[in-house]
């Protein structure tokens, strides 16, 4: 069962700032990307993934090309419900069989420090699409968020 103390020994083990706490990002009105601050709202609110680090993806400005990506911290009893929701929720254009990047929609999946509760997993999304290929991915985002926010996991 999901124990907020045990989630803040991970975030220390982390060495993650103590004012980023996925947990608090809006009462701490930390800066979030706009067309992804709701997703990342409704994924925190679970009791089982939290976002700690994200982007939308940006074509202009001083981050012109950066992809959208997610890093997530996530309850390990339920890594598989989080793979099938990422799976589940990419753009229809997207090529399900395996492998999934030869018609330009792809994502990378990786796993990063763990302990026995929780592990940190990035989530990173492309398009060879431009503009229309972000607009669809950052559409798989706010998917994938909503799905996350109706999972009802019980213990």
């Amino acid at each position: 069962m999901y124990n907020p103390d045990n989630l803040t020994k991970f975030l220390d083990y982390i060495g993650h700032p103590e004012q980023y706490d996925p947990r608090y990002l809006k009462e701490n009105k930390i800066k979030l990307d706009s067309k992804i601050k709701d997703s990342i709202y409704k994924i925190n609110r679970s009791n089982w993934l939290w976002t700690v680090w994200s982007c939308q993806g940006h074509l202009t400005g001083k981050e012109k090309g950066s992809i959208p990506y997610f890093t997530f911290i996530v309850d390990k009893k339920y890594l598989s419900d989080l793979f099938m929701t990422m799976h589940s929720c990419f753009p229809k254009e997207a090529n399900l069989e395996f492998p999934i990047y030869n018609n330009g929609y792809w994502y990378k999946i990786s796993q990063g420090v763990e302990d026995d509760n929780y592990c940190v997993i990035n989530w990173h999304l492309f398009s060879s699409e431009g503009k229309l290929g972000l607009n669809k991915i950052q559409e798989c985002i706010i998917k994938f968020a909503d799905k996350i926010e109706v999972k009802n996991v019980k213990e």
